[in-house]
């Protein structure tokens, strides 16, 4: 198993574990159990995402913790994860010697992709996982790119950056967490210079799914595993609305829905059964991959959109 991450346009693998223990997966499962069923505070992604390992991403060769894009006949779970990355670094408009920040910037797989694809000049990673702030701080100064991408361990909806300091914002299937994404978006307007860009891919639920008791309910559930604030569930016209309430003006929403759920289910249901997965995860793990990615129902009611929106130039 290799990490690898770009360095003077190549790519230079890292050793990675391939092996989790029964009683290992097993305090891990009763973790999130316990995260989800715990009272309190609305929203624990920060301690959700402490729970992931590197061990326990689903690539091989990259660290990357996103749905993917997945083109047809596409199998490789790390080609989806960069795919999805680069397509939302081309809607976002990036370009050379342009400053980004990003936010839940994961192991940082993005950055590093993104640093060399579009000659950005600077880039600021903002996460609030401090165990993935240390890994990507690690992955970063391997490749001698301290200097080009400074990783922050902090929040998405209250950065403490210097206002229209940015060209591009962006939230690689984080802003669901945020509390709230609302703020997340005030916060971004204020960072942008003027006619800077915000740019997002974020699974929402579809138009009219919000009318079903079924889908409200399965929602809640959902809700509960990955950490979503309550205020944060609306569909396409809320969220359009809610962009323009921040400030923005060009608003644009693109349906990938069909190249987002339909490849990752098939990857799930496979991926299973392969000798790979089978040797770095526990059976109950792969059990829980087949019946997710068996399920006629899995996904029913979400959309997931590439949004792009612009701060006024004046």
């Amino acid at each position: 198993m290799t990490d690898v991450g770009a360095r003077g346009g190549e790519w230079h693998p890292r050793p990675k574990s391939v092996m989790l223990n029964s009683m290992g997966n097993l305090r891990h499962m009763l973790r999130i159990g316990w995260l989800m069923a715990r009272p309190g505070r609305k929203n624990r992604a920060s301690e959700l995402y402490e729970l992931f390992s590197e061990e326990r991403v689903m690539g091989r060769d990259s660290l990357y913790l996103n749905f993917g894009w997945w083109e047809d006949g596409q199998t490789n779970y790390d080609t989806a994860c960069e795919a999805l990355a680069i397509e939302l670094g081309e809607a976002a408009g990036m370009k050379s010697g342009e400053r980004l920040l990003d936010t839940g910037c994961g192991f940082g797989d993005q950055d590093l992709l993104w640093l060399e694809r579009f000659g950005l000049e600077h880039i600021t990673a903002v996460n609030i996982s401090e165990r993935q702030v240390r890994r990507a701080r690690e992955r970063v100064a391997e490749r001698e790119l301290s200097e080009q991408i400074d990783v922050v361990h902090g929040s998405a909806t209250a950065t403490e950056l210097p206002s229209a300091s940015y060209d591009v914002v962006t939230a690689l299937e984080t802003a669901f967490h945020y509390d709230t994404r609302e703020e997340f978006f005030r916060e971004a307007y204020r960072v942008l210079a003027p006619g800077g860009r915000l740019a997002l891919a974020d699974p929402i639920p579809q138009e009219g799914s919000l009318s079903s008791l079924r889908f409200r309910m399965e929602m809640r559930v959902n809700r509960a595993f990955w950490q979503i604030p309550a205020d944060n569930v609306y569909e396409p016209t809320a969220y359009r609305d809610k962009l323009a309430q921040a400030g923005f003006e060009g608003i644009e929403m693109r349906s990938i829905r069909d190249r987002v759920y339909p490849g990752l289910l098939e990857f799930m249901r496979n991926a299973a059964d392969t000798p790979d997965y089978q040797q770095r995860f526990d059976p109950v793990f792969l059990k829980g991959l087949r019946s997710v990615g068996g399920s006629t129902t899995a996904f029913n009611g979400m959309d997931y959109f590439i949004v792009t929106a612009t701060k006024p130039a004046a």
